[in-house]
């Protein structure tokens, strides 16, 4: 059997829209996956042991009641399930969670030691990008950063070692 007749056999095996007819999904049934889809997040727990998935569904149903829950819950990680990280992602596009990167998490870490010279957000975001990307950095309302240390949010790369310290040459 030649190339060009494998090639037919395997063309008639395939499903093409002539076999089955492409249908569009009705509008109010898109609409109704969109808004669903806004108010769902997808999480995956890092972890080498077996997760009892029915217990972690029904403590996420106790916490995660309402979209106000969904905002406290993004903006107040990182959370552990069972001693492990839970890293949350918000879904795009039409969801495909196999599409999906679970490589980052958002932290508020603690900088000490900082000289009162350096205690602005400008060098907090400039900490901050030592650590992973910026997200926020916590200032007062007159947007200085005041206390014994900076606080700043940042999204770290959770496959890579976390730094436990940050060497900085201030003069």
């Amino acid at each position: 059997m030649g190339h060009d007749e494998i090639a037919k056999l395997c063309a008639n095996m395939t499903l093409m829209e002539k076999e089955w007819p492409v249908l569009r999904l009705q509008d109010d049934l898109k609409m109704a996956g969109m808004q669903r889809l806004a108010l769902s997040r997808v999480s995956k727990v890092l972890t080498n042991k077996l997760v009892n998935i029915n217990v972690f569904i029904g403590l996420l149903k106790k916490i995660w009641q309402c979209e106000e829950d969904r905002c406290r819950v993004m903006a107040g990680g990182p959370w552990t399930f069972d001693g492990a990280l839970i890293v949350l992602v918000e879904p795009s596009g039409k969801g495909n969670i196999a599409n999906m990167s679970f490589q980052s998490s958002e932290f508020w870490v603690q900088i000490h030691g900082v000289p009162m010279l350096c205690m602005t957000k400008e060098i907090g975001q400039f900490l901050g990008r030592m650590v992973g990307l910026v997200k926020e950095v916590d200032v007062r309302l007159s947007g200085e950063c005041s206390g014994d240390f900076l606080r700043i949010r940042v999204a770290v790369d959770v496959k890579k070692p976390f730094r436990r310290c940050l060497r900085v040459d201030v003069l």
